[in-house]
């Protein structure tokens, strides 16, 4: 009994808080309408150059992708 009690006033039963905080809220996902009215206005502005936020030009692609496997292979 002396040695729970000891425990107890040290502190050793309080529980960690461990409740998930998420950093930021989320919000709708946008519908297929809005999602290809966004890329009519997008081809408007850009030309048919540009489509999308990960666009690269072709060379730059191809070095990319080659650089990922490159790195994959080696991590493996």
């Amino acid at each position: 009994v002396v040695y729970l009690n000891s425990l107890i006033t040290s502190g050793y039963t309080k529980k960690v808080d461990i409740t998930f905080i998420p950093r930021r809220t989320w919000s709708p996902e946008a519908t297929t309408a809005e999602l290809i009215r966004k890329r009519e206005l997008r081809r408007e502005r850009f030309t048919y150059e540009v489509d999308f936020e990960d666009f690269m030009m072709p060379f730059q692609k191809h070095i990319t992708e080659k650089a990922k496997a490159l790195e994959a292979s080696l991590k493996t």
